[in-house]
């Protein structure tokens, strides 16, 4: 079947008629020699001009039909409507948001929409499937709808130009197309193979994030409640009243049951944040006043590490667009944690700047910096700094008081302001963290109220 098909295809019918055209001749120039019609170098001349001129024509034909095709699968799509029954119309297939790709039985791209095109290439059309979709189980799923007529559905996994994964869905579309149209001299398919792709790599994420999420907060939680319950336990059994053992058993309780409360404060900061992630906040916050009061606010801690914390603020530091209580717990996030994991006895700096433009948003903005002195961060761990329960040092963390919820909260906040966060770090030297906010513009209805009485 396979080999009928490719001897039946057009160019190779062509080549195989030139190839016999040449052997003729070649037999004519060879007759003409030996009846001394012509020299032998006659004869070479003319065998040599009529197998370039047959290596020619095929190179032009081959060239032209390749041409042809790429405009008769631009002319295909206007005649799906024609051609095919059912949902797959030429205007419909163009504008279908996932990839699609339409195949011959001989499993060629016959019609490719423009999402198909944006993934695979411009240039897809009239070339092979296989050469595009890589796959050892899509293409066996094809195989099997020319074959059988089976539907599939599965996940595939590009790896270009970045790691994506797909649902393909492979379905047999029957042609009952009664007039039969005529495509560069060969009819129409008897049914054609519909491919499409809907990208799920954001769903998988997200299906990884909350797998993970649970997982990290069930094991937050286990932890300080195992120990509280050992620690009980271990009071129940104690034949003597022990009131040193005992102090001390209670004040590891008391600090397992604050670690708890902690986390499970943080997780509902969080979840009321995320809650209003849409909704862009439009208050006036002072940058310089909330500054002032977040670093009044953290002076006990960094005198407990003999450490200094010092304002780098402008005068002319503008206001920001901001909910005040949820930048202070932004500022107060960082600072607390520059003073917890930067070298006791050094400077943390807090430094505020006037910003031309917000990264990202490209609005006009300020920035402020929280610079501690510490050990730094090795650069594989930037990237993951914001996720939920993430910490480079689990156990320090851990020792500390942390919950490895502060820097998610920081990152979600600055995401609903519209704002942008940066970290940056050097081992040996310390860590630095840019949050960018967008400045407070005040709506044409605030500005009216606070003109004065009889302004024009």
């Amino acid at each position: 079947m396979a080999s009928e098909r490719t001897f039946s295809r057009p160019e190779n019918r062509l080549v195989a008629r030139l190839g016999v055209g040449v052997a003729a001749a070649t037999g004519v120039f060879a007759l003409l020699w030996a009846m001394g019609a012509v020299g032998a170098a006659g004869f070479l001349t003319g065998v040599a001009g009529v197998g370039l001129l047959g290596l020619w024509s095929t190179l032009a034909f081959r060239h032209d039909l390749q041409s042809a095709r790429r405009e008769a699968a631009a002319r295909l799509r206007t005649r799906l409507a024609k051609s095919l029954k059912g949902p797959l119309r030429a205007h419909v297939v163009e504008g279908v948001a996932d990839p699609l790709l339409l195949l011959s039985p001989d499993k060629e791209i016959r019609v490719a929409n423009r999402a198909a095109r944006q993934l695979f290439g411009d240039h897809i059309e009239g070339r092979a499937v296989a050469l595009h979709l890589r796959d050892p189980a899509a293409l066996e799923a094809i195989d099997e709808a020319i074959e059988l007529g089976a539907s599939a559905r599965l996940e595939v996994a590009f790896s270009r130009p970045a790691d994506r994964t797909h649902v393909v869905s492979i379905a047999r579309v029957e042609n009952h197309s009664t007039a039969q149209p005529r495509l560069l001299g060969f009819n129409e398919p008897d049914f054609y193979i519909v491919v499409t792709f809907h990208d799920i790599t954001q769903a998988k994420l997200a299906e990884q994030m909350r797998v993970d999420f649970v997982a990290n907060a069930s094991h937050e939680l286990r932890t300080p409640l195992s120990s509280l319950i050992g620690f009980i336990e271990t009071l129940e059994s104690m034949d003597e009243r022990d009131p040193e053992a005992q102090a001390r058993f209670l004040s590891i309780m008391h600090s397992e049951a604050d670690r708890m409360v902690r986390v499970i404060d943080d997780l509902l900061s969080l979840s009321r944040i995320e809650l209003d992630r849409h909704v862009q906040p439009r208050g006036r916050v002072d940058l310089a006043r909330l500054i002032d009061d977040v670093l009044k606010s953290q002076t006990h801690d960094a005198e407990t590490r003999h450490m200094t914390l010092e304002a780098d603020l402008p005068t002319d530091l503008p206001a920001v667009r901001g909910d005040r209580d949820q930048l202070f717990q932004v500022f107060q996030n960082l600072v607390r944690n520059a003073i917890k994991y930067a070298n006791e006895g050094s400077t943390v700096t807090v430094r505020g700047r006037r910003l031309d433009r917000v990264p990202e948003s490209g609005e006009p903005g300020a920035s402020v910096q929280v610079i501690d002195r510490g050990e730094g961060i090795p650069e594989e761990h930037l990237p993951r700094l914001t996720e939920r329960f993430y910490r480079v040092d689990t156990a320090r963390s851990r020792r500390i008081g942390g919950t490895g919820l502060g820097l998610a909260i920081v990152k979600h906040i600055v995401t609903r302001h519209r704002g942008n966060l940066t970290i940056a770090s050097t081992l040996g030297q310390g860590t630095t963290v840019t949050v960018s906010l967008p400045l407070f513009e005040p709506a044409a209805s605030d500005a009216r109220q606070r003109e004065p009485a009889g302004a024009a």
